[in-house]
């Protein structure tokens, strides 16, 4: 990823994340209640969940060992964001594993930067989360300053 990219990539964190519900789409609304009142920009929850819902119409993005990568473009977003979200409440979230999702690791671009942006951002995810000292370390690190650390490096070191 670019030094550019790394600077104006928003990172939002909540460590852990009282969800109320335990079904996908429920928790969704939650996660993006929250997220919209941590955005720069004024931006409703509904654009955030259906900029979500519409690729996760695609597919399931739950990726394993209790992580979902859910991501899409939402309007009047200006830079992209990543936010990590720890679920107190597991999730049914069609993973390829058929495990629940307690790790979110939602990402959201700008419309007009949504295609590289995007890939960039979800295949590194992706990568790192093969590893398995990644996994524990993005499972465990408490400390919110000690995690954007974390990501930030991941971002640095690319693939």
């Amino acid at each position: 990823m670019s030094p550019q990219m790394n600077d104006e990539l928003a990172i939002h964190l909540s460590l852990p994340f009282d969800n109320q519900h335990k079904e996908k789409v429920a928790v969704l609304e939650e996660v993006a209640e929250w997220l919209s009142d941590q955005l720069e920009e004024t931006i409703a929850p509904s654009l955030i969940v259906s900029g979500i819902k519409e690729r996760e119409a695609v597919g399931s993005t739950g990726f394993g060992d209790g992580f979902a990568i859910p991501h899409g473009q939402v309007p009047k977003l200006m830079h992209p964001v990543l936010a990590i979200i720890r679920l107190e409440q597991p999730v049914n979230w069609e993973a390829m594993d058929d495990e629940k999702v307690d790790h979110l690791l939602i990402i959201l671009v700008p419309v007009d930067k949504a295609n590289q942006t995007h890939l960039e951002l979800l295949s590194t995810l992706a990568y790192h989360l093969i590893d398995q000292d990644t996994k524990h370390r993005l499972k465990t690190i408490k400390e919110p300053i000690e995690m954007r650390g974390f990501i930030k490096s991941l971002f640095e070191r690319g693939r």
